[in-house]
């Protein structure tokens, strides 16, 4: 131990200032301000691949269930539809019965997109190329060989992210993605 001088010339102890255990101010406000920015960065993020992950599945669900409507036309050995509104986002597929009018037709399954997805193109192009069944309706109707009559897509957008899914003449059948301005295949 050290001595030093006290205040009457009488040596006494070195006192060591002693810092308390502990952070300032200052060090906790600079801790949660890069907290806050991480937490930010994470949210954006993940809300962007929330969105991505919402129109890829609503594409993957449009394409299974025109599929649907191809097997099922195979399967029945007559006429099946994929019909699509594209104001409400509601499609179905449904058997013909093997007539050519529609108010025999019966619905074998409908679905829904999901929410905050909307039939809508990333670009000046028309979002549904099937075939009109009048007002926002759209179809393919695939015959019991399979084939489509005609061909054509259904884009699909979510808040800047867009997909649509294409058929081909032949029944087939495939993905795409916006990307850079133009469509990608899946």
């Amino acid at each position: 131990m050290s001595t030093r001088s006290g205040g009457c010339g009488a040596p006494g102890p070195v006192r060591a200032e002693a810092r308390e255990a502990g952070v300032s101010l200052v060090e906790l406000l600079v801790a949660l301000t890069i907290l806050a920015l991480l937490a930010s960065l994470a949210v954006s993020g993940s809300l962007e691949s929330l969105r991505r992950e919402r129109v890829r599945g609503a594409a993957h669900e449009i394409r299974t269930t025109m599929a649907t409507a191809r097997v099922e036309a195979q399967r029945r050995n007559r006429a099946c539809r994929f019909a699509i509104d594209a104001t409400s986002g509601a499609y179905q597929v449904i058997d013909t019965l093997g007539t050519s009018t529609t108010t025999d037709d019966a619905v074998l399954s409908t679905h829904e997109l999901p929410r905050l997805v909307t039939v809508e193109a990333p670009d000046t192009t028309t979002p549904v190329t099937l075939q009109a069944a009048g007002g926002s309706i759209f179809f393919a109707q695939f015959e019991q060989s399979g084939l489509v009559s005609g061909s054509g897509g259904v884009a699909l957008s979510c808040s800047g992210e867009s997909a649509r899914v294409l058929l081909t003449s032949g029944g087939g059948l495939r993905v795409q993605w916006w990307n850079d301005g133009a469509w990608r295949d899946d």
